[in-house]
């Protein structure tokens, strides 16, 4: 006789299955639905990025409050160089996992100033774990003009320093970013995209 714990455990991982392709059918279905038009970055190369940090909100705390916070937390550390010179820095990771996936259209962010078009990247909230909110603003460069508005949600780590979990967040932040231009340049996701996509949605980076 099957030991019930065993049938409760292919239950669940048909139940999972069962999950996983319903939602990739949903996704095959819905990829081209409600993309952001990046028409006006046909023919270009590169973007240039600018990140800005005012509004940024750590655990929900401004950065003077978190590092007094952080400081209390840990006196055996500098509170002001780990903000510094380890979690500020994660930001770098989300220029190259966003580059990554850029590369599909033949357009990469350069830290380079004076391209036709910027992307203003404004951290929003990000939690101690990682899990982070980029406001994310395409511009014209010479004017100024609004061109494309989004926001990413990166998803953090699990295990760690903080610094590590704060680049995972800015991995997936940054990924989900890549794609989102993609699609809205037209980019015909292959089939390791769209599963890769699934993932995403369920939370698996």
């Amino acid at each position: 006789m099957t030991d019930m714990k065993e049938v409760n455990m292919i239950a669940g991982m048909r139940k999972t299955i069962f999950l996983i392709i319903l939602c990739f059918i949903n996704t095959v279905s819905t990829w081209g639905a409600d993309k952001i038009s990046f028409t006006f970055l046909k023919g270009e190369q590169a973007v240039s990025y600018i990140v800005d940090w005012t509004n940024l909100k750590i655990a929900g705390f401004s950065p003077k409050n978190w590092l007094e916070i952080r400081q209390t937390e840990q006196p055996e550390y500098n509170a002001q160089y780990e903000y510094e010179n380890q979690l500020m820095p994660r930001i770098n990771d989300f220029i190259s996992n966003a580059n990554d996936q850029l590369e599909k259209v033949g357009l990469f962010l350069s830290s380079e100033k004076g391209r036709k078009y910027t992307v203003y990247l404004r951290p929003q909230n990000i939690e101690r774990k990682g899990n982070n909110s980029i406001e994310c603003s395409f511009v014209e460069t010479a004017t100024g003009k609004v061109l494309a508005e989004f926001v990413v949600n990166g998803k953090g780590g699990t295990f760690g320093s903080m610094s590590n979990l704060w680049g995972d967040g800015m991995k997936s932040a940054g990924k989900k970013f890549g794609k989102t231009v993609c699609k809205g340049l037209g980019y015909d996701p292959t089939v390791r995209d769209r599963i890769d996509d699934v993932f995403s949605k369920a939370g698996i980076n």
